[in-house]
Formats: structure tokens, sequence, C-alpha cells
């Protein structure tokens, strides 16, 4: 391995370690995904999950915070496209991507309130 300025070598040992198993990743993402996601994504096994039924569901699934949320899925993304770019590949990654960026949306949206108009509705003040 040849390091570049700036680059710790544990890092690149890591990386080159990994992106030797860059189906294996894929498959795992894909697979926790898929398992996190309201029962009405998981009906195929098409990838990415359809998004047939967005707002009527219950996102409580993976509306969650800390070491198990969502925290989690941005971070084995993040491993994931460094892994990515050491190599130049992107299979799945982009599909991947966009799907956990529509679920946070839909999660936002449900949280937000908001209606199919994408407006939220009126709330009245609190009365003292």
């Amino acid at each position: 391995l040849g390091l570049s300025a700036g680059e710790p070598a544990d890092y690149l040992v890591l990386t080159d370690l990994w992106s030797q198993h860059i189906a294996a990743v894929t498959v795992f993402f894909k697979s926790y995904w898929l398992n996190l996601q309201p029962a009405w994504r998981r009906a195929s096994d098409v990838w990415p999950p359809t998004k047939d039924g967005a707002g009527v569901s219950d996102w409580s699934c993976l509306s969650k915070g800390g070491p198990n949320g969502l925290y989690l899925v941005l971070r084995v993304l993040a491993f994931w496209r460094s892994i990515l770019w050491y190599k130049g590949e992107f299979p799945d990654f982009h599909e991947a991507l966009q799907d956990v960026c529509w679920v946070m949306e839909e999660i936002l949206k449900e949280r937000n309130g908001d209606t199919e108009s994408g407006k939220r509705p009126r709330r009245r003040a609190a009365r003292v």
C-alpha cells in the first residue's frame, strides 16, 4: 500500500481490507435496512424497497435516536461510501442513499404533521 500525504496508515489498511468485500457490505446494508422497515416495505424482495403506501405508514420502527436508530444507518452508509470511494465503484450505493433520504423525509413529514398537501396543520397555542 502506498500512503498519500495526510492519510493514516491504519485507515488505509482497514479500507483496503473491507474494499475486498464490497459485495458483502452491500448485502449486509440491504438486509439491515430492509429489516428496519415497516412491514409494507418488506413485503417483497425488491430493491430498493417500495414507496407505495407512503403517507399512511407509521415510521416509529425507524424514528429512533441513539446507537440503534438512524444514526447507525448513517454511519454504515458513510463507511460503505468510504470503501467505494477507495475502489471507485458505486454498486447499489446511490439507490440506498436515495432511499434513506426519502425515508428520513417521510419521518419528518410524520413528525411535523404534514398532510398530503404538504402543509402543516395549524396548531392552537396552549392556554395558560
